[in-house]
């Protein structure tokens, strides 16, 4: 889609993609930064301190060996293509539903999906 806010776009990209956005979403989700500079100066010492993981170091050495794809043991693919696509995604990108409205009905189907797995097991 085409924006008036080109400009505030890119700011905002570059700043996420820069080192202080790559510590705030870090900082915020304890997911490891993109920026590899900061993953064992910045990440490991926040995790630490802030989720109490006391080994970051094995989380680095599993994540050059795999690609994590399961999230409350259901595949992030499945999530995506059962329910963040179809309900918030598509309807978002073809300007049908705005964020306010598409985010309660992704939650409530993501946990429908996550209930179900669980009831399974």
């Amino acid at each position: 889609p085409k924006s008036d806010n080109i400009e505030a776009a890119w700011a905002f990209a570059s700043f996420m993609g820069g080192e202080e956005g790559n510590k705030v979403y870090s900082e915020t989700t304890g997911r490891i930064p993109n920026n590899l500079g900061l993953v064992e100066s910045f990440w490991i010492p926040t995790i630490q301190e802030k989720f109490g993981v006391q080994n970051g170091q094995a989380f680095i050495e599993a994540f050059k060996r795999s690609e994590v794809d399961v999230v409350g043991g259901v595949p992030r693919s499945k999530m995506w293509s059962e329910v963040v696509k179809p309900i918030g995604y598509d309807p978002m990108l073809g300007a049908s539903a705005t964020a306010a409205e598409v985010l309660p009905k992704v939650d409530e189907a993501l946990q429908t999906l996550l209930d179900e797995y669980w009831a399974s097991q």
